[in-house]
């Protein structure tokens, strides 16, 4: 019996980041990569998502809906394992 195991994404969740850390990162993300942030209502307020080609990818999320007093929020970075 074999047992294969796949990973297609890699998230990790950073807690108690403020806001001006992830304004920080979109900065960066305008002005290398000419994104538009997404502010919508779905789990999380905020969405930046990087492209550099089909397979090479990163997608910021900031401020989870569920967090809604303090300054300080969860900061989501997902992608793929091998990038």
């Amino acid at each position: 019996m074999e047992i294969e195991v796949s990973i297609d994404k890699f998230v990790i969740d950073y807690n108690d980041v403020p806001h001006s850390a992830f304004l920080r990162v979109y900065m960066l993300g305008v002005k290398k990569y000419k994104v538009k942030m997404k502010i919508y209502s779905g789990t999380y307020s905020y969405e930046l998502h990087m492209r550099k080609s089909d397979d090479v990818y990163i997608h910021i999320y900031f401020k989870n809906f569920r967090e809604t007093e303090g300054y300080l929020h969860t900061l989501r970075i997902e992608k793929r394992p091998e990038h």
